[in-house]
């Protein structure tokens, strides 16, 4: 079976996620050959480094139009941040900001786009205020230059609601989130307002977790409420919500309800791209146990290391047709992988929806590739001005695969 690995992000380009680039001992030519042996062949495709640069030097020289500037500058930061250039990639994006952002009246979602694409290539460097910063600034942008258009700024709200959950802010991303609730009822954007509801029923569940069995019941109702108010053409809420409820349920000791979730849902609605169910949290703490990049069976590491600079992986895995993880590979690395441990453990606790064909009647496999950054905060030293990481490992994931059109 032939899987593409692809990309979720509009600009970013595919690389050569089997190559080896030099900074890793991964050998390609082995993992290509195990995966052919298994019928899980990987096609990679897309644009190369050399290319986006020269399509951007091109551009510029051409004194190309704000918005081909833009598209050519993030497509090249995407393909750096890709290869693990994130200094470079945030470079790019800043230079492309500079000559740009006044022009924001006139190509607003450009604009918003390169603010975007640096608050997450900001959020894997460590930079998690001057991310935040960067969310607030996509979502200004739209407020300021396209008024009328009052879906995208909610969107924009919504994902500085996610910037707050990332910080552990819950009470201001509740507050966020029910004002973009409220707003969005009141304009009548339904599916809008629905989303938010089903991200706010996912934190009030997240608290829950943490206190009386008395709490999770609360929610598992309004959880049910919720999916039993939504009209017959709202079924794509219907589904992640019934992932709330057997989550819920897994927590009060009931196990039934996720498998018989899985094959209700999938089967009726199908998917064109596996949906996570379940994973366990990933656990950054010191580990005994082997670790090292192709198929997982060599040396012993531990969490010791406070070098935070540099310091990625991409990880391959198979999500099978029972909405299982097989075959987790480490791909590339780069830095220390005395913390990946803690990254395997928790994808392979994942339950998916896997992908249904309705045509075929079938549930499909898909092979998916995520890039995981390891990284740590900045702040001021006490006393001082001097900016120093805390010291506190955190774990920035990005998916890198391009799944079929939905």
């Amino acid at each position: 079976m032939v899987e593409k690995i692809q990309k979720p992000l509009k600009y970013l380009a595919i690389m050569t996620v089997l190559i080896s680039s030099g900074i890793t001992s991964v050998s390609a030519q082995n993992n290509v050959e195990q995966n052919t042996k298994e019928e899980k062949t990987i096609v990679v495709v897309g644009q190369t480094l050399d290319q986006s640069l020269k399509n951007l030097n091109d551009c510029l020289k051409r004194n190309c139009p704000p918005d081909q500037d833009i598209n050519a500058s993030l497509a090249h930061a995407e393909n750096l941040f890709v290869e693990g250039e994130y200094k470079d990639a945030r470079k790019t994006i800043d230079a492309s900001l500079k000559r740009n952002k006044k022009h924001a009246a006139e190509y607003p979602l450009p604009v918003s786009d390169l603010y975007r694409s640096k608050g997450r290539v900001l959020e894997h460097l460590g930079f998690i205020d001057k991310s935040n910063f960067a969310v607030l600034k996509v979502r200004d942008t739209l407020e300021k230059h396209l008024s009328g258009e009052l879906d995208k700024i909610l969107y924009a709200e919504l994902a500085i609601a996610d910037a707050f959950l990332k910080d552990g802010k819950f009470p201001k991303a509740l507050n966020k989130i029910r004002s973009v609730n409220d707003r969005a009822r009141e304009n009548d954007f339904i599916k809008i307002a629905n989303f938010a509801k089903l991200r706010e029923l996912n934190i009030e569940l997240s608290l829950a977790d943490r206190s009386a069995r008395s709490a999770t019941l609360k929610v598992k109702k309004d959880i049910t409420d919720y999916i039993n108010s939504l009209a017959s053409d709202e079924n794509s809420f219907a589904f992640p919500a019934s992932i709330l409820l057997a989550r819920a349920d897994r927590n009060l000791g009931i196990e039934d309800s996720t498998n018989e979730l899985i094959k209700s849902y999938v089967t009726t609605f199908g998917r064109k791209r596996p949906l996570l169910v379940s994973s366990d949290p990933i656990d950054l703490q010191p580990s005994v146990e082997p670790v090292n990049v192709g198929f997982l069976n060599a040396a012993k590491t531990s969490l010791v290391t406070e070098d935070f600079d540099d310091r990625w992986v991409d990880i391959g895995f198979y999500v099978n047709e029972n909405g299982r993880v097989e075959d987790i590979e480490i791909l590339r690395i780069k830095g220390s992988p005395n913390w990946i441990r803690a990254v395997t453990e928790s994808i392979q606790s994942r339950v998916y929806a896997p992908k249904f064909d309705l045509e075929q009647n079938m549930p499909l496999g898909q092979y998916v590739v995520e890039r995981y950054s390891y990284t740590a905060e900045f702040e001021k030293a006490p006393g001082s001005n001097l900016v120093v990481r805390t010291g506190e490992p955190i774990v920035r994931r990005l998916d890198l695969t391009i799944y079929d059109e939905d």
